[in-house]
């Protein structure tokens, strides 16, 4: 891959597109979506490195596959100014928030109710003074949504974005850069240790537990809090194979060339599993 320019602090990054718009499952089947419903959840995180910074303090080269923070695509900024577009929050399904080009916020949280959730909305303008809010059902609140103009993504600049002789590029900082692919293989780059989560099948226990024989299909048990060490954590002592444990909130999960890691920072890693 021809070098386009040579960066001071930046990597330049080449992607197929900023947002995912296909999901391909375990047996090969590719499916399509729409990206612009919560773009947050479709952020491209993987691409090829086009050009590195003079003086670069991590293993990278050109051509490279890396993996890097969904913060590339996410900062952007919305050409409209009342228009409100999505704060980027990961994988979040119970809280989403909003800004437009005024600094007015719409925060829209999900609480633990008796029988379901109580979903409330509601409306800060830029000193966070309350102006408007809802209370009820999601669909209360999708309805009070529904007089607000929301961004599309034709309404967007990417800020990390820009062309070169007519060929585009993606900048990115050498933190945001959490690893890269080598024959198939995921070699962590950042002060991040790379897991896959763990899921145990717990259809016997449930049988015991209810006394009642299930279906013939694994009932299986997600850890939110553990993971199996991909790559990461050598100068804590951390091996390949190895389960760590985390607490949950300081986890980030990514999907990764159609597979899903947990990131977890070295030092909010609490011990390795015997």
């Amino acid at each position: 891959m021809p070098k386009p320019i040579t960066p001071v602090n930046n990597v330049l990054l080449c992607l197929d597109r900023a947002l995912n718009e296909e999901i391909i499952l375990n047996g090969g089947i590719k499916l399509f979506l729409d990206p612009t419903w919560r773009p947050e959840w479709h952020a491209t995180v993987t691409g090829v490195v086009a050009a590195i910074p003079i003086h670069a303090n991590k293993n990278i080269q050109i051509g490279d596959e890396v993996a890097f923070s969904y913060r590339v695509i996410a900062d952007r900024t919305c050409q409209k100014i009342d228009y409100f577009q999505s704060v980027f929050e990961q994988n979040n399904k119970v809280s989403r928030r909003f800004i437009n080009g005024k600094g007015d916020k719409i925060i829209v949280q999900a609480m633990p109710g008796v029988i379901s959730p109580i979903w409330v909305g509601y409306l800060l303008d830029r000193r966070g003074n309350h102006i408007d809010g809802v209370q009820g059902n999601e669909h209360d609140v999708d309805r009070w949504l529904s007089q607000f103009n929301f961004s599309s993504n034709n309404d967007f600049k990417f800020n990390n974005l820009f062309e070169l002789n007519g060929k585009n590029y993606w900048r990115a900082d050498l933190d945001d850069i959490f690893a890269k692919r080598i024959k198939g293989k995921v070699v962590s780059l950042s002060d991040r240790v790379v897991c896959t989560p763990i899921e145990v099948d717990v259809k016997n226990k449930i049988e015991l537990m209810n006394g009642t024989p299930l279906p013939y299909q694994n009932v299986k048990l997600r850890y939110y809090d553990r993971g199996k060490v991909v790559s990461g954590g050598e100068s804590l002592g951390i091996k390949e194979g190895q389960i760590v444990s985390f607490e949950e909130q300081y986890m980030e999960k990514y999907f990764f060339w159609n597979k899903e890691y947990f990131l977890i920072k070295q030092n909010r890693v609490n011990g390795v599993w015997a």
